[in-house]
């Protein structure tokens, strides 16, 4: 989690999905069919909403502009629908949030809580593996980045300091290797302002600290074994603040002091890690591919299967149970 102030997760009202995706949890449904002859009641509006007329805005919607067409003119394109107000929206967040907090409250003894918070945040807040998957596309997006860069220090005489050069960051090729895989923090995960990209950038920069702290010899030209180890530490790190930024809301708050958020915080981790090295030994040689994104998507969906599987496993196991929201 770094130093930043932590992130409190979404509410129940602002989804970790979009609204507007199509799906169970997407968009509102339709309104009721209109009379022949009468246009159709906005999707989300409330029964007996009238419908609005031709070139009207609908509820939450509001008047064009001066020098805005109605309909939108060629090239324009149309913003995505937000939740309608006052439209009730499903709770995504309040089982896996529950049960996470019975695993902090417990002290990080009650692995059955830690169970149904990993598969609460799969199957509810995630909306299922997939979307969970597209929903971490920066992350899949800077592992791949990551796994370029590697390869190609793996091959060039150089190594990596020559694919610095390369990069137009010479000042740093000459300096600590620590330094150097620090400063790759944006080829690998871009600046670009919004929060995926911040979490991204975070998981890097620890993964750099802990590959800096196991001692590999060769990151100066790293062999398949290293590369698949960096990756590895990289995807735990994305997954791991995926799930505390998304259900772990009470991670700081509970825990009576510092060590014990730290063990909390360490408990979840292992957990995750453990799923993402299950998946390093099920891929193989296969991971990662030529084709890196193709071989990256899949990766990320074999973890995040087995982040469920295990989850699911460990929530049946012993200790106390507790019913969870269907």
């Amino acid at each position: 989690m770094g130093t930043s102030t932590p992130y409190r997760g979404g509410r129940n009202s602002n989804p970790l999905l979009p609204s507007w995706l199509p799906g169970e949890d997407g968009v509102p449904p339709a309104g009721p069919p209109a009379p022949p002859g009468e246009p159709p009641v906005p999707p989300g509006a409330p029964p007996g909403t009238p419908a609005p007329a031709d070139g009207a805005p609908g509820p939450g919607e509001s008047s064009p502009g001066p020098g805005e067409g109605n309909p939108a003119t060629p090239g324009d394109q149309a913003a995505p629908a937000g939740p309608q107000p006052g439209a009730p929206q499903p709770p995504r967040y309040q089982a896996a949030r529950r049960s996470f907090t019975a695993f902090a409250k417990s002290g990080g003894g009650d692995g059955r809580a830690l169970g149904r918070a990993a598969r609460g945040f799969v199957r509810r807040a995630g909306g299922g593996v997939g979307r969970t998957v597209r929903r971490m596309a920066s992350d899949r997006a800077a592992t791949a980045r990551l796994a370029g860069v590697l390869a190609r220090a793996s091959t060039e005489p150089g190594g990596i300091r020559e694919v610095a050069r390369q990069l137009d960051l010479g000042a740093l090729a000459d300096g600590p290797i620590a330094d150097l895989y620090a400063g790759l923090v944006d080829v690998v995960c871009p600046p670009d302002g919004d929060l995926d990209d911040a979490h991204s950038r975070e998981a890097y920069l620890e993964a750099v600290i802990e590959v800096m702290g196991r001692g590999f010899g060769d990151l100066e030209r790293p062999g398949v074994e290293t590369i698949r180890a960096v990756l590895g530490l990289y995807i735990t790190n994305a997954v791991h603040l995926r799930i505390v930024n998304a259900i772990a809301n009470n991670l700081v708050t509970l825990p009576r002091d510092i060590d014990e958020v730290s063990a909390l915080q360490q408990g979840l981790k292992d957990f995750v890690r453990g799923c993402v090295e299950q998946a390093l030994d099920e891929a193989g040689d296969a991971f990662p591919a030529e084709d890196l994104t193709a071989s990256i998507d899949e990766f990320y969906e074999q973890a995040i299967s087995i982040l469920d599987a295990e989850g699911d496993a460990a929530a049946e196991g012993e200790g106390p149970a507790e019913e969870e929201d269907e």
